[in-house]
């Protein structure tokens, strides 16, 4: 069910009077369905979406279907417009592109033991 707010951002949208809403998913639903999520590789995925490199050709690589799944993923978990933003330099873009971080934490993973 939607809010006040989140009706008025819409409504907003549909009269042409604002821009479009973000459609947050249910993150339990994302990631019990999610290829990505439950995928072995899933932090070398999302590490080259981070990179730049064509969610096309990580599809590819990693057998999935269609592309679309690196996409709706990154859309999950938040990484898709605040990580890959044109025009901005590596250091503003994100602290897991520049390499001080990580993937955002709102797409929770399993904790595997270190080997270390």
């Amino acid at each position: 069910m939607r809010t006040f707010a989140e009706k008025a951002a819409w409504r907003d949208y549909e009269e042409g009077r604002g821009p479009k809403p973000e459609i947050k998913a249910p993150l339990g639903r994302h990631t019990r369905k999610c290829t990505v999520c439950n995928h072995p590789e899933r932090e070398a995925i999302e590490e080259e979406f981070l990179r730049w490199r064509s969610p096309k050709d990580i599809a590819d690589d990693y057998g999935f279907s269609d592309y679309s799944s690196i996409y709706r993923h990154a859309r999950a978990a938040g990484a898709r417009h605040s990580l890959r933003q044109p025009g901005t330099s590596d250091s503003r873009r994100s602290p897991a592109i520049a390499g001080r971080g990580t993937w955002p934490a709102a797409c929770p993973r399993p904790v595997a033991p270190s080997l270390s």
